[in-house]
């Protein structure tokens, strides 16, 4: 504590914000780069260990400093390998774009206690292509429940499975297959990496229907709760119902279309409906709409069997008013099964 002299008064200086809670303390260096976060350590003892606790960790490449001597990679490592929480939540790992492998360093190949304790791991910007053949990776994300994987490459469907094998309770997985500077994924390995995504709730996948075709008939996830569907193409109705059918659990879908291929051919209706839509299915959400042939024909069909929809939200795609009232129009006059169905329009 500290006085100064201030015309005829004291003014008293007091360090108030290292007395606030430690939860407080650890969400306001959340909010700083980690590399900032570390130095807080030189402050005070009251602030010598508190960035180890530190329960969510951010390390970006592009922003981040190098430390004295120290470069990226050696800022994370080290950072890595001091940490005490006994549970890291989330570890969120950016490079710069055609940087090396973040798995193949040093605290990923020694298995620390804090990567096995990690409950979400998002990693941006990297590759997963290892050099050597083993078959399975040092590291095991034994806790992790949640991977996300943003502009990330890989060679090949080894390193992805790998990858997958190492994390024996993952719940949640969110990547893109075949898109441009994110995972890319030969179509004719597709259906070999499947058999690892038995055990999720929650999938985010981009594809093109030729991909699609790789995962029907294999049970994506008997326990999927939450699909997201990035489209590419063309998708019939026929091709969504079997994919539907794999998730008989489903409670949630989102279709985004990124591109559309018209085809114009049409398919029968299914002779059977998924047991997602008659019993589970509650959200649907439609990007991109634009009530092409092959979009109204399954728009239609869920909205008909879907029995127990919530909310059905469209966000429409069109360059004319007139062609904008008329998909309104025609959304709303499709026959619904769940009579407690809120239709959702947006432009």
């Amino acid at each position: 504590m500290k006085a100064a002299k201030l015309g005829t008064e004291d003014v008293t200086f007091s360090d108030r914000i290292s007395k606030l809670p430690d939860d407080l303390l650890l969400q306001i260096l959340s909010l700083v780069p980690i590399s900032d976060a570390m130095k807080t350590s030189l402050l005070s003892k009251r602030w010598r260990s508190l960035w180890k606790m530190m329960p969510v960790l951010k390390y970006d490449e592009n922003t981040c400093p190098n430390t004295g001597s120290l470069g990226f990679v050696d800022v994370c490592t080290r950072s890595l390998q001091l940490h005490e929480t006994p549970l890291l939540k989330s570890l969120k790992l950016e490079q710069k774009r055609h940087s090396n492998s973040c798995l193949k360093w040093p605290i990923f190949q020694n298995n620390s206690r804090v990567l096995q304790n990690l409950v979400v791991l998002k990693l941006y910007t990297t590759n997963l292509d290892f050099a050597d053949s083993g078959e399975s990776l040092p590291v095991c994300f034994r806790s992790l429940k949640s991977l996300h994987l943003f502009r990330v490459t890989l060679k090949d469907t080894k390193s992805f499975c790998r990858l997958l094998s190492a994390c024996p309770v993952l719940e949640d997985l969110f990547f893109f297959i075949l898109v441009d500077a994110k995972v890319t994924v030969h179509e004719s390995k597709t259906g070999k990496l499947m058999k690892f995504l038995t055990s999720l709730e929650h999938l985010s996948i981009g594809l093109y229907p030729s991909m699609a075709s790789h995962l029907t008939g294999t049970s994506i996830s008997n326990r999927l709760l939450h699909l997201e569907l990035n489209i590419y193409s063309d998708i019939h109705l026929n091709l969504l119902v079997r994919l539907l059918r794999d998730a008989p659990k489903l409670r949630a879908l989102k279709l985004n279309h990124k591109s559309w291929l018209h085809t114009g051919d049409t398919e029968d209706q299914p002779s059977s409906v998924p047991e997602c839509l008659s019993f589970h299915l509650e959200t649907l959400q439609w990007i991109g709409y634009e009530r092409t042939l092959e979009e109204r024909e399954s728009a239609v069909y869920i909205l008909k069997n879907a029995h127990r929809l919530k909310t059905a939200t469209f966000s429409l795609r069109s360059s004319t008013t007139d062609h904008r009232m008329l998909m309104i129009k025609d959304l709303r006059s499709m026959t619904k099964a769940s009579a407690s169905c809120q239709l959702v329009i947006k432009f």
